[in-house]
């Protein structure tokens, strides 16, 4: 998995690999990690930047031109969900736009052919 920035830096963090999905935090420049009141390890907001996730096939399968459905919540009513169809050497490569987003991909449901 990579995670580039179009321009200065980005942080993530990976919250779930497996089999069935995948699911990572996404945050600009400036963001930190930190403790929260509940003593879980959280992300903070960072400066808005753009972001070009691409994902290889591993524990997580990506066959050529398989589909994947990505969920993208960036916060403050900024949630989307579409289907992404993988490229001919088996790679998800999606933009992530924001603060902080939370991405996970899944494998979508069959396409009616």
């Amino acid at each position: 998995m990579q995670i580039q920035p179009y321009a200065t830096e980005a942080n993530g963090r990976l919250l779930e690999y497996s089999t069935k999905r995948i699911k990572l935090e996404i945050a600009g420049p400036g963001a930190r990690l930190f403790r929260s009141a509940s003593d879980e390890t959280e992300l903070s907001l960072g400066h808005p930047t753009t972001v070009r996730v691409t994902i290889q096939s591993g524990l997580y399968a990506i066959e050529s031109l398989s589909w994947h459905q990505v969920e993208i919540d960036a916060g403050f009513k900024r949630h989307s969900s579409e289907a992404v169809q993988a490229d001919p050497q088996g790679r998800v490569r999606l933009d992530v736009t924001g603060q902080r987003a939370t991405v996970e991909i899944c494998p979508a449901p069959p396409r009616n052919q």
